[in-house]
């Protein structure tokens, strides 16, 4: 689908080419099309992984998986949250832990107990080496303030949003500016 080099800017920045698939792929997710949605994205997430950006695959790997928990495919979802904690796992430890409990509940209030208690013991098995687990207190982030609503997802591509400061975020997958 993509040439080498195509997917990214000499920066790191996104491709127009790829620009266009994952707005396609977000346009499905918006038009309740979850399954081929969750396709277009794990391709995407693929070939991020191809082009050696795992910050970017994992973004692609998570929006994957909440394609495919729309779409009630729990084997999908699950194949996506292991690859999208992996990532994060190998980078960001600590990061990695808060997005399995939230993948862990998105799992369990979806119905795919099963799917959950086997992310729990996979990446519990992944944590272990490095002194962590699931259980790892952590600080609360902003979007646990009670007082505050703050979007969890880019509007523009869907990306997942980590909030620095209390009034703005820009996503690191687009450079989309959100405001609290």
């Amino acid at each position: 689908m993509f040439g080498l080099g195509a997917l990214f800017g000499a920066g790191g920045e996104i491709a127009d080419e790829a620009r266009k698939a994952l707005d396609h792929a977000n346009q499905l997710f918006d038009d309740g099309k979850y399954e081929e949605a969750g396709d277009a994205l794990a391709e995407l997430a693929e070939l991020a992984e191809t082009h050696q950006r795992p910050k970017r695959a994992a973004q692609m790997h998570h929006r994957a998986y909440q394609a495919y928990l729309k779409a009630n495919d729990g084997d999908n979802a699950l194949a996506q949250a292991r690859e999208a904690i992996g990532i994060a796992v190998a980078g960001r430890p600590r990061q990695a832990i808060q997005i399995a409990q939230q993948m862990i509940a998105e799992l369990r209030g979806a119905g795919f107990k099963e799917e959950a208690d086997a992310l729990i013991k996979e990446i519990n098995g992944k944590l272990a080496p490095l002194g962590l687990s699931l259980a790892t207190a952590e600080a609360a982030s902003p979007e646990s303030k009670p007082d505050r609503k703050l979007i969890s997802n880019c509007p523009k591509c869907g990306a997942r949003l980590r909030w620095m400061d209390d009034d703005e975020v820009e996503c690191e997958y687009c450079g989309t500016i959100s405001y609290a």
